[in-house]
């Protein structure tokens, strides 16, 4: 009697330990899936010091021409319904989209208000409504700017970030029309993932 006890007792013991082993197995199942769908929505591109984040859905695009150098990218859409630039500034000697003093200016930009002057009068956004914010570490600051911008096609999405660690500066823009305009949790991700 004693002999059957105990051994019900081990069973009982035994399958106590493997329904936990199963528990933790699939929590890690889970886990590791919420966090692979999240990080796979985004590409990295890479330019010689920053791995700039993208929401995968203007990477993979059939209407996307991709255009990239050591120093800056340009994704945009055929019929024009979006554009995603980025430049490395410390790196830049020239640039595909900026002109030669804009280039400069932003190169020198240190502060919010200089960033901001820069934006308006050499690339020509950012004059209405503005959204602003930054994101202030030890190492580094980024700074983000967004707004709708009306054209003769339709209004624009525009959403910029400015990031500086040291003397590396690189700048985002992101000019999407109503289909194609980025949530806050994209705006959210490349802010922090932008490195």
């Amino acid at each position: 009697m004693f002999r059957v006890k105990y051994k019900k007792e081990q069973i009982l013991k035994g399958l106590r330990c493997f329904s936990i082993e199963i528990a933790i197995i699939w929590t890690i199942v889970l886990i590791y899936t919420l966090i692979s769908k999240h990080y796979v929505q985004y590409y990295q591109i890479q330019l010689s010091q920053i791995a700039a984040s993208i929401p995968k859905e203007y990477m993979n695009s059939e209407e996307s021409e991709h255009y990239k150098t050591d120093n800056e990218f340009l994704i945009k859409s055929k019929e024009n319904t979006y554009m995603i630039y980025g430049i490395e500034l410390s790196n830049a000697d020239e640039s595909s989209l900026l002109d030669e003093e804009t280039l400069k200016k932003l190169k020198s930009a240190n502060s919010f208000n200089q960033i901001l002057e820069g934006i308006q009068y050499g690339i020509g956004f950012l004059w209405g409504d503005v959204e602003t914010g930054s994101i202030q570490n030890p190492s580094d600051t980024t700074y983000y700017f967004s707004s709708i911008e009306e054209s003769h096609d339709g209004d624009y999405q525009v959403y910029i970030m400015f990031y500086i660690q040291g003397d590396l500066k690189y700048m985002g823009i992101y000019v999407t029309d109503e289909e194609h305009s980025l949530s806050e949790k994209q705006k959210r991700h490349i802010r922090l993932y932008t490195r």
